[in-house]
């Protein structure tokens, strides 16, 4: 069985290249371990975002979980969802 946690980084300020403002994009870690006696663990970087909130992380059955991520300026919300296992991070299309 696999368990991951999620780490929220902030840029530096301005990271969001947005005219006359300091604003900041966000990157995600995830941190990934089967929790054997001696473990697999990978470490995924993921991002960059504006605004971003998470929707959904959750463990899903075979060893994986899935991770939902909206970010974006206000009136143009976007949307990722990640299935996430020990052995890689893609996009759900």
């Amino acid at each position: 069985m696999i368990s991951a946690m999620l780490y929220k980084v902030s840029n530096p300020s301005g990271s969001a290249h947005m005219p006359g403002t300091d604003e900041i994009t966000n990157k995600f870690f995830i941190a990934v371990t089967n929790g054997d006696e001696e473990p697999d663990q990978i470490l995924y970087n993921v991002g960059d975002f504006l605004g971003p909130r998470i929707l959904r992380f959750k463990a899903l059955p075979h060893d994986k979980y899935f991770l939902s991520i909206e970010y974006g300026e206000y009136k143009h919300r976007k949307r990722i969802n990640l299935d996430i296992s020990l052995g890689k991070v893609s996009e759900i299309k």
